[in-house]
């Protein structure tokens, strides 16, 4: 049976309808300093916990250290992948860009991307030395839901700062 005029009339109608509704909702890039904000509320919670699950002060005195090491590698990536959105903005931008470029921007951040995860993979493997199982699980537990990856990098990668 084929659709009439007017049912497909009626559909492009709620389509668009449910489009609109979702581009309204649709607030624009978050807010950055709100988000440094929380997050530095949240680095001070993560200090506090390693203080209170770790009860060698030395241990968690060298864990604190390297939780400044994973912030500063995390920051250096996302300078990484915004430097890398802008580079394939400039080449998407050029109509006359081989292909060669592509491939070459491509290996590149695809080589720096591999880098950056066997540094937080030897990072990690530090931290866990630090800790005891029973100290990882608390960690490691507040770490996965408290700094997810995509509010650590988003604000930055959306707006380009």
């Amino acid at each position: 049976m084929k659709p009439s005029m007017t049912e497909l009339i009626a559909l492009i109608t709620a389509c668009s309808l449910l489009l609109l509704a979702a581009c309204a909702s649709n607030k624009g890039a978050p807010d950055t300093a709100k988000i440094e904000a929380e997050l530095a509320e949240v680095h001070h919670q993560e200090i506090e916990l390693v203080r209170s699950t770790v009860p060698d002060i030395e241990r968690a005195d060298r864990l604190i250290a390297l939780l400044s090491e994973r912030d500063r590698l995390v920051s250096e990536y996302v300078n990484e992948i915004v430097a890398y959105r802008e580079q394939m903005s400039a080449l998407n931008a050029d109509y006359h860009a081989p292909r060669a470029s592509f491939d070459v921007l491509f290996a590149q951040f695809n080589r720096s991307r591999d880098a950056a995860q066997k540094e937080f993979i030897a990072l990690l493997k530090t931290m866990k030395d630090e800790t005891t199982e029973k100290e990882w699980k608390v960690l490691s537990k507040y770490q996965l839901k408290k700094l997810n990856p995509r509010d650590l990098t988003y604000g930055r990668t959306a707006t380009g700062d």
